[in-house]
């Protein structure tokens, strides 16, 4: 299964490789490219040193990450397009699908546990740019809203 898998991305991606790199290691990231069908971008893991002040912090935003006094350590969350600006789909932490000039989309949901989660205060319910979020004693949790979206005709 995994050879037939191999041999499938090798052959599609020779067949829309073009002049451009179709698999490629660039800022920081693995990137697929086989527009116009599909994009694809997972950025790579960090391992880097840590001295700031958060005593154990766990952060799930854009990625995953966890911190302690000594290593701060994370993967960030990929995307995957498919189809063109007319009528497409993108997945990732802003998934969407738009048809024609209509678009909907929903960003995924943050959740932060530990030390670093209650910096604006320990009790907490806000609203601000489109995401509602609500602070307990080492928990933070954001929700954000649907966005739906209708562009013009030029």
């Amino acid at each position: 299964m995994k050879t037939t898998l191999l041999v499938t991305l090798v052959a599609v991606s020779t067949a829309f490789a073009g002049e451009r790199q179709v698999l490629s290691v660039k800022n920081k990231a693995v990137n697929l490219d086989l527009s116009p069908v599909l994009t694809a971008n997972q950025p790579l893991p960090t391992l880097k040193t840590y001295n700031g002040k958060k005593v154990l912090h766990g952060q799930v935003d854009s990625g995953v990450k966890i911190s302690t006094p000594v290593l701060e350590t994370g993967v960030g969350i990929g995307t995957l397009n498919v189809g063109g600006d007319t009528i497409g789909a993108s997945i990732g932490q802003k998934t969407g699908v738009n048809l024609g000039p209509l678009a909907v989309s929903q960003e995924l949901p943050s959740v932060g546990v530990g030390s670093n989660a209650n910096k604006d205060g320990w009790l907490g319910l806000s609203y601000d740019k489109g995401k509602l979020s609500l602070t307990i004693p080492l928990i933070k949790v954001g929700l954000p809203l649907p966005n739906v979206s209708l562009k013009k005709k030029e």
